[in-house]
């Protein structure tokens, strides 16, 4: 009762939490870029300011949080395989470096909070499915993407 009756709120409360991450990795990405991956991280560190644009201006619409359960399912695909290979993943840029472990862990968070302001946000259930489905293939993907960059970018 408590929560759907403060959904709104809710949305606006985890839509900051997200945003302050995220303007510390753009902060990172875009003055503290490492050197193999500037071009990438500049890219990434405006597609997120883009995004935080949007979250706040469509916060209170279930679509937008599948986006953001999506992204962070990349990302987290992305910053697992660095932690694999025991590399830092350039997720803040050089700002702090190693983060690839915690990286993972708040894109994990992340990527639940948004399912969770869907549900708050009366996302059918067979759609949530869907986009959760949609997530872990995006998961791959993100791994995939950051296996493709440590071979053309770090191994030359």
């Amino acid at each position: 009762m408590f929560l759907k009756k403060h959904k709104k709120l809710i949305a606006l409360s985890v839509a900051i939490l997200i945003s302050c991450f995220l303007l510390l990795a753009i902060y990172g990405k875009l003055f503290h870029p490492s050197e193999n991956l500037k071009k990438l991280e500049h890219w990434v560190g405006f597609f997120e300011v883009f995004f935080i644009i949007s979250l706040f201006f469509y916060r209170n619409n279930w679509q937008i949080w599948m986006i953001t359960a999506i992204i962070f399912a990349s990302f987290a695909g992305y910053s697992i395989f660095w932690y694999r290979i025991k590399l830092p993943c350039a997720c803040m840029g050089t700002l702090i470096p190693h983060v690839s472990l915690l990286s993972f862990f708040l894109d994990l968070i992340f990527f639940a909070l948004s399912l969770g302001v869907a549900c708050l946000l009366q996302i059918k259930r067979s759609a949530l499915y869907f986009w959760t489905c949609l997530g872990c293939t995006f998961f791959l993907i993100g791994y995939a993407f950051a296996e493709k960059i440590y071979q053309k970018s770090i191994l030359l």
